[in-house]
Order: C-alpha cells, then sequence, then structure tokens
C-alpha cells in the first residue's frame, strides 16, 4: 500500500545493471519517494507480490525465466489489483501494442527511458489503473443490484400467478411488476392474432406508453413490420433482443415513435403455452444494452411461467 508519498515499485528485472539504473533515476525522484523492490526472478516477484503492499510493478518482458507476455498474462490474472509498467529491450509499435493490450498501463524501451517522463508514468499508471479499478467495481455493483431487482420480479409475478382473479388480471400485474419492481420504462403484452395480417394485440400495458402502442403497427409476419423483436419472437419461439434501438436496421418503422418516449432498447418474451407461441412480454429500457445475458435468462424464468 502506498504510505503518504513513498511509493513502493516492484522491479522484476533479469538485468542487474538495469536494476541499478531504474533504482538511481526513481531515488532521484522530485515527483514523490520510491521505494525500489528489485526481484530478478519471476516467481519470487509473484511471491514478493503477495504481500500485498506493492503499488505498481515494472515488468522486464525479457526475463530468462518466463516469457513476458505470459508473466504480464499471470500478474494481470492473479494480482489485477496492482498495475503493471512493461519494459522491453525493442521499439517496436507491435510489441508496445500487444503490451498494452495485455494490460499493462504503459510501455518503455529500456534503453530510452527518461527519469522525469518514467517517474510521471508510474504515478499515472497507479492513478489510471485506480479509476479503471473503481469503474469495474461500479459495473459489478450494477449488474448485481439489476441481478436482485430481477430476481424480485420474478418472485413477485411467480405470487401475481398465485392470486390472480383472471387473465386480464394476471397480465395487467405482471406488466406492473416489470415496471415497478423491475425499473424498466415500459411493458406491454401482446397475443398473435391469426388474421389476414397476422397483427399483434395488446393485452396489457404499464409504464410509460404515452400513445405508442395506439401509433405504432406490429405484426407478426414477414413484412418490415413483422421482422421487429415481437414479430420475430412470435416465429421462432425465442427470445429477440434489441440492444440499440436508434442504430438497429431492424426497428426503423418504430425508431422514430420509440426514441421519442425514451427507449433505447427493448425485449421481446415469446410467452409458450403447449409448444404454441400465444403472444410475446415486450420490456422497454432507458439505456442501450440494457439486458445481458444473465438478465435474459431471468426474463426467460418469468416469462416460461
Amino acid at each position: 500500500m502506498e504510505e503518504g508519498n513513498v511509493i513502493r515499485t516492484l522491479l522484476i528485472e533479469g538485468d542487474l545493471g538495469n536494476a541499478g539504473i531504474l533504482r538511481e533515476m526513481l531515488a532521484g525522484s522530485s515527483f514523490g519517494r520510491f521505494e525500489l523492490i528489485h526481484c530478478q526472478r519471476f516467481e519470487i516477484g509473484m511471491s514478493r507480490l503477495a504481500g500485498g503492499d506493492i503499488d505498481v510493478v515494472l515488468l522486464d518482458l525479457s526475463l530468462q525465466d518466463i516469457d513476458g507476455f505470459e508473466a504480464l498474462s499471470q500478474l494481470r490474472s492473479q494480482m489485477p489489483q496492482v498495475p503493471v509498467v512493461a519494459l522491453g529491450e525493442v521499439d517496436d509499435r507491435a510489441i508496445a501494442l500487444r503490451a498494452l493490450e495485455g494490460g499493462a498501463q504503459d510501455y518503455w524501451v529500456k534503453d530510452k527511458i527518461v527519469a522525469d517522463l518514467m517517474i510521471r508514468s508510474l504515478r499515472y499508471a497507479i492513478e489510471r489503473h485506480r479509476s479503471q479499478m473503481r469503474a469495474e467495481q461500479s459495473r459489478r455493483d450494477e449488474r448485481l443490484i439489476r441481478a436482485n431487482r430481477s430476481w424480485k420480479m420474478l418472485s413477485e409475478c411467480n405470487q401475481a400467478l398465485i392470486w390472480a382473479s383472471d387473465e386480464s388480471n394476471l397480465l395487467d400485474e405482471i406488466c406492473r411488476i416489470v415496471v415497478e419492481t423491475g425499473g424498466y420504462r415500459m411493458a406491454w403484452i401482446g397475443y398473435a392474432e391469426h388474421d389476414g395480417e397476422k397483427t399483434v394485440k395488446p393485452m396489457a400495458q404499464k409504464g410509460f406508453d404515452d400513445g405508442y402502442l395506439e401509433s405504432v403497427k406490429i405484426t407478426w409476419d414477414e413484412s418490415e413490420t413483422g421482422r421487429g423483436p415481437t414479430g420475430t419472437a412470435i416465429r421462432t419461439g425465442a427470445p429477440c433482443l434489441i440492444r440499440d434501438i436508434l442504430h438497429d436496421p431492424s426497428y426503423r418503422p418504430w425508431r422514430s415513435e420509440a426514441i421519442r418516449r425514451g427507449y433505447q432498447s427493448s425485449i421481446a418474451l415469446p410467452l409458450i403455452a403447449e409448444e404454441r407461441v400465444l403472444g410475446t412480454l415486450n420490456i422497454y429500457a432507458t439505456e442501450p444494452d440494457a439486458f445481458d445475458e444473465d438478465e435474459v435468462a431471468l426474463l426467460m424464468r418469468l416469462a416460461d411461467n
């Protein structure tokens, strides 16, 4: 851990001479105090990292005991909380890009290191990595919140199945739960009509609609109005997800009306009874790509009920 302005830097470097140069560079820093811990072998470096008090790693990609990119991969998988700056022997753009894609915060050619720039690079690597870790934690928290919300929604819908007085009441209640508990913008249930145009008849709706269902035509045939999520889910018996309403070409017939009401993504879930698709549960969200794989699986369990 960083204490005050002391930055504990682990250097995993096979060349003792280069290690000495880096030690002198860090000792002369005017951008904070550095404590350099040097390990010649990768295995020893990993053992030192396990102590949990390292702020940043300088990793030599030309180690003798392990391939440099394999070392980088192991570092990122086993110690994701510690940022890595890679050191290489050659000024090669492909190698630098590969190091960055492998998780390094920066790449330096050993014989082109400038002391002040290297020191700033280490400090920036720490701050950038911490920002990335905070963002990733925020994403994990959001996924957990969404998963808990979906499970609560599923539980409430199961209760609705038990207590509903009739089919109309049940459909209304499911739409209400999806919007109020699930936190979605709008939900509606439509049944597949077997008329000449194969229209989809809205049976229940909750949330912000503002005349949407009255303003659009939705079918389940092979025409343009039947190739959206609702029609596709009815024809195929599988969920149909629109991750980005604004740009998905299949949503063209309904895009302007949907965007006006704040719909950014949607999913249609087939309602199946005795191997026959009766219609769909249609859900709309206010952000693009709102339905991840786990959420789709939970929503399918809701539709299967």
